[in-house]
């Protein structure tokens, strides 16, 4: 399994420098866009990685064949922006108390309680870069107070790509302003 790994790792560094190279991009920083028209600036984070695999084996496994691969492949670029899919909470906490990544990504929020996951990432101080579920039903107004409601409790960092979807343009300018509003003293 280490020789798989190792071959795989030397592939994504590879692959990573060609493609910053090619687009002109700085070694330790990125602009990420995933889900948004326009992209995030991440001035000390330089490469994404997905881990959707490690969700379907144990903690100690990923202890062994996964965290020491993540961190030798981020670290040439800074930190690492990690994105995963399905469900494993030992796994997002051991990926939130690593300090090679900054951001975290989660393909299937649904599937965690929005406690547990502003609990992990604002006691390690990792970013939150995402969707998180709408209620339904849920207003644009009531959406955005309780996601505020967890940033604040757990003094949490989060880019939202929200899962609400504003009926038109005055509506989607209102509920700008009321995030600006809300979370201007916590970012």
């Amino acid at each position: 399994m280490h020789r798989v790994q190792e071959k795989s790792l030397k592939l994504f560094l590879a692959a990573t420098k060609f493609f910053k190279q090619l687009i002109g991009e700085n070694k330790t920083s990125m602009i990420h866009g995933h889900g948004m028209p326009v992209g995030a600036w991440f001035p000390d984070t330089g490469a994404r990685i997905s881990e959707d695999s490690p969700t379907l084996i144990s903690a100690g496994m990923i202890e062994d064949f996964v965290l020491p691969y993540i961190k030798k492949a981020v670290t040439p670029f800074g930190r690492g922006f990690l994105h995963y899919c399905g469900k494993h909470e030992d796994f997002l906490a051991m990926v939130c108390r690593m300090e090679e990544i900054s951001t975290l990504n989660l393909g299937n929020p649904e599937k965690y309680q929005l406690d547990h996951i502003f609990n992990q990432i604002g006691k390690t101080q990792t970013v939150y870069f995402g969707h998180l579920p709408a209620f339904k039903g849920e207003s644009g107004e009531a959406y955005l107070e309780r996601l505020t409601h967890y940033c604040r409790r757990y003094k949490a960092q989060l880019i939202l790509v929200s899962d609400y979807h504003p009926k038109g343009d005055n509506e989607k300018l209102h509920l700008v302003n009321l995030w600006h509003k809300l979370t201007g003293d916590i970012f």
